[in-house]
């Protein structure tokens, strides 16, 4: 069998830049966020496009900056491990320590590696060392032992005899219809918390119509943007956790948009609809509605937090066909409470004031009985997106 092509860093190649504050980024594509544009980030960067197009590896089976206690049995284990490739039943397979091209391989970068190795449970298989220049590769035994060899494998040899379709991510259900849908495709997306318990059933219905365009829908939006606020560069998938003002976590999958915004900064929008926890006397969350919330969210590098929290079991108005999204102007300020609202509206006013209708900020109308298109949704994205933006202004300004 031919070998792969070896791997070799380019300075001149790389990754899509992108800038944030005037610093150099790129956008990780297994994180879905930017990351500084380092000698060793770019190293890292292609690195995974090697794995992907000459070693056949799926990509959802890497995953980089991996935290040891993520992967660790054992408890406070510390460290991240550049790039991880796990098996389909989710065990470490490869494992890869990348440097700059400056710096030079020795026995520490092998030793740290095999340092992981052992933290988590010896099960890699493969493990490399590499600063693009030069890469070292090394099968693991049984025993642990590392034994250096020419190349390695592609990932189809590592698993000669498997199913293709065991190497394939899950499928995800189609989207279920408002009208009719199935009560398998509402029960998968109240199960993965898209859909709140608490929603009354015509409420989860709507919901899960919205749901299932920013989570299952397949076809990739075409998003006009809204010049000069800013301009759509990319967008995708993403599964990740977003904290709000309280402390608490919204965790689930995101549609994300990369955009370039007025300053010329880059951001990451994150929006996805999930629900809210069903309690009751709870010892540590008390009384929760279990409603269904549309979260908007925006990245600045390493930092993440929610820009919007909306209830739409409280902020849509219904009408014979259509579903009217709006909000009332609701802002936290971390540890300084609420924003007056009549303040944030006036901002809101100023900087976008076609979003705002008297009293109430105006995100959008989208048809209720039919499955929501990307370009039903374009001018309703777009203001979710514009009004993140102008929310994080004021915070800014306000603070």
């Amino acid at each position: 069998m031919v070998a792969p092509k070896p791997f070799l860093f380019d300075h001149a190649m790389g990754p899509q830049a992108f800038s944030r504050a005037g610093t150099p980024a790129f956008l990780d594509p297994c994180r879905r966020i930017l990351v500084h544009a380092t000698p060793e980030e770019r190293v890292r960067q292609q690195l995974l496009a090697y794995l992907w197009e000459h070693l056949g590896v799926p990509q959802h089976l890497v995953k980089t900056e991996v935290h040891l206690m993520h992967l660790a049995a054992a408890s406070g284990v510390r460290g991240r491990v550049d790039v991880v490739v796990h098996t389909p039943d989710r065990k470490p397979l490869m494992l890869f320590e990348c440097k700059a091209p400056h710096v030079s391989l020795g026995d520490d970068a092998l030793d740290q590696a095999l340092r992981y190795h052992r933290a988590i449970g010896g099960t890699a298989r493969l493990i490399a060392t590499t600063n693009g220049l030069e890469t070292r590769w090394y099968s693991i035994s049984a025993e642990g032992l590392a034994q250096r060899i020419v190349h390695a494998p592609r990932f189809t040899e590592m698993f000669a005899g498997v199913l293709p379709g065991a190497l394939l991510p899950k499928a995800l259900p189609p989207r279920p219809h408002p009208r009719a849908p199935t009560a398998a495709a509402l029960r998968w997306l109240v199960e993965k918390g898209a859909v709140g318990e608490g929603s009354p059933l015509p409420n989860q219905r709507r919901h899960a119509n919205l749901a299932g365009l920013f989570l299952l829908e397949t076809e990739t939006p075409a998003l006009r943007g809204r010049a000069p606020v800013f301009e759509v560069q990319r967008s995708g998938i993403r599964s990740t956790s977003f904290g709000n003002a309280s402390g608490g976590q919204w965790s689930g999958r995101y549609r994300y948009f990369v955009i370039k915004d007025a300053r010329g900064d880059a951001q990451i929008i994150s929006m996805s609809v999930l629900g809210m926890m069903l309690v009751r006397n709870h010892p540590r969350f008390g009384n929760t509605s279990g409603h269904t919330m549309l979260i908007v969210a925006i990245d600045d590098f390493d930092k993440r937090h929610n820009s919007l929290q909306l209830d739409l079991d409280r902020f849509v108005d219904v009408s014979d066909d259509r579903m009217t999204i709006w909000h009332d102007g609701t802002l936290t300020r971390g540890k300084r409470g609420a924003a007056p609202r009549a303040e944030v509206l006036a901002y809101t006013r100023k900087r976008a004031p076609h979003l705002v209708d008297g009293s109430r900020v105006l995100l959008g109308k989208l048809p209720l009985h039919t499955l929501v298109t990307w370009q039903d949704a374009d001018d309703f994205t777009c203001n979710l997106i514009e009004y993140a933006l102008v929310r994080d202004a004021y915070r800014r300004e306000a603070t």
